[in-house]
């Protein structure tokens, strides 16, 4: 998958140039292996690595790692280099991560942050770098993705009131959203699964999925070597900002956790 990316990438390097040349577009539009964009398959992408940590060949985590973070970086993403950089931490925070290599990043991320914030003129680089562009301006009034998002929740309480209840029904969200306020708001989820799932499933449903949350999450706590543990995490992590198209990969992760929890021993 890493590869067919890559090739991809190769294959539209025309988009990309034109991308950074023109950085006001957000992000490099071509054809996307998952859907909603380069943002989303930026996102869910940065999972893969996840998979990779073992306390065996680290080799090739580091470099599915790094090539993850290639992808967040190339699109753009922030949601996808913030997943990325979270991966990372968790790694060096696991049973899998040796004390040496602990002591090493530790050591070596001190002198880079040092180094950075230093040395490197930031509005250069941004000018240059797209994906640090973007990571600069979170926040700002230039920051077309958060101030979307904003636009987008400020019609949220309102479709939350009319089906509180019952909810408005799967996907039906911002459907009502516009219904209501009488607004386009451009987009087909509120891109953040807890307020999605309390208005779409109304407060049943929402705190359902509050439960399934924590219970993945006390359950993390307790063991921070499962790997299906840690790509569910993750992605309820980005969840908060984005979700739509990992709905499939969530559940067949969960499924194959609560499989593997609940496997009967051999005789």
């Amino acid at each position: 998958m890493i590869l067919a990316v890559y090739v991809k990438m190769l294959v539209f390097l025309d988009e990309i140039i034109y991308f950074f040349r023109n950085p006001w577009l957000g992000h490099p539009y071509f054809p996307m292996f998952y859907g909603g964009g380069p943002n989303l398959e930026a996102t869910w992408f940065a999972f893969f690595s996840a998979f990779f940590i073992s306390s065996r060949r680290k080799w090739l985590f580091y470099f599915v790692w790094l090539a993850c973070m290639g992808v967040g970086l190339i699109y753009a993403s922030r949601v996808a280099i913030v997943m990325n950089l979270i991966s990372f931490f968790f790694f060096y925070t696991s049973p899998y991560a040796r004390r040496w290599e602990r002591q090493f990043f530790l050591i070596f991320g001190a002198a880079v942050f040092g180094y950075l914030i230093t040395f490197i003129d930031w509005q250069l680089i941004s000018e240059k770098l797209v994906a640090v562009q973007r990571l600069l301006s979170v926040g700002g009034s230039e920051d077309k993705g958060m101030q979307g998002r904003f636009h987008l929740w400020s019609g949220y309480a309102q479709a939350l009131r009319a089906g509180w209840w019952s909810g408005t029904g799967a996907g039906n969200t911002v459907p009502v959203m516009e219904l209501l306020t009488k607004k386009s708001f451009g987009e087909d989820n509120v891109h953040n699964i807890y307020m999605q799932c309390f208005s779409d499933f109304g407060v049943i449903g929402g705190l359902l999925f509050l439960i399934l949350a924590f219970n993945i999450l006390k359950d993390f706590i307790k063991d921070r070597a499962n790997l299906f543990l840690l790509s569910l995490v993750l992605y309820l992590i980005a969840g908060l900002v984005q979700f739509r198209g990992g709905e499939p990969y969530f559940y067949l992760i969960l499924g194959l956790y609560i499989g593997k929890k609940y496997e009967q021993p051999e005789n």
